[in-house]
């Protein structure tokens, strides 16, 4: 009924560590199909590392096709961890995209004989109109195959775009001394949000929050 090719990977700085992968959806069926949301399990370097989702309601029309974006916000320890284990090939991609659509203008027989070889779940919402959940596996266009490699270059330019920058995460119990811990917290939000946007200010808030640190310590 439908096949799933992947185009790119991008990044977008963000507050969070956003991965955008664009998607082209065909239509192979000869009814209007709607896609109207998705959860796609992904897998980098042989590892399930979460899921991305799309919100945004595709039309396709029949033997057509259409580009979509897919979100996924990936941890920063996920990719701490991709990153040690990234070899100088680049990082391999497998990606399930799970939509959920309609199809409009086919019998339901005739879709069935469609999915026949798909995993699916599927309601007949009338004579000519099923609603289908899917499992498509995301295919590389250039290798046919569902493993995607993203090379060592495609994914330096994504790790920029994020401003990704290589440092230790370390949680501990937080025991708030005069409201000094909070504004410690505050002063290094602050910094990391203008860290892409003003050096400087994210600078001056890390000196304000190491302040804050020292006389905590006093």
């Amino acid at each position: 009924m439908i096949e799933v090719e992947y185009i790119a990977l991008e990044g977008e700085k963000a507050y969070e560590l956003l991965i955008e992968f664009r998607l082209r959806i065909k239509n192979l069926s000869d009814g209007k199909i709607t896609i109207w949301n998705s959860q796609d399990l992904v897998r980098i370097n042989e590892q399930t590392v979460g899921y991305a989702t799309t919100s945004r309601v595709a039309f396709i029309r029949p033997k057509d096709e259409k580009e979509i974006v897919t979100n996924f916000m990936i941890p920063y320890d996920v990719l701490e961890r991709i990153e040690k284990s990234r070899g100088k090939e680049g990082v391999y991609l497998k990606i399930e995209y799970r939509p959920t659509i309609t199809c409009e203008g086919l019998d339901v027989n005739k879709v069935k004989e469609l999915l026949a070889h798909k995993e699916h779940t599927l309601s007949q919402i009338a004579s000519n109109i099923a609603q289908i959940w899917l499992n498509c596996p995301v295919v590389d266009p250039r290798t046919k195959s569902t493993t995607i490699r993203v090379t060592t270059d495609e994914w330096l330019d994504f790790l920029s775009k994020v401003n990704y920058k290589r440092c230790r995460v370390i949680e501990v119990p937080a025991i708030d001394k005069n409201g000094k811990t909070k504004r410690i917290l505050e002063e290094l939000d602050r910094a990391w949000r203008l860290m892409a946007e003003n050096c400087g200010e994210s600078l001056n808030a890390c000196r304000k929050a190491l302040e804050e640190i020292k006389e905590y310590k006093a």
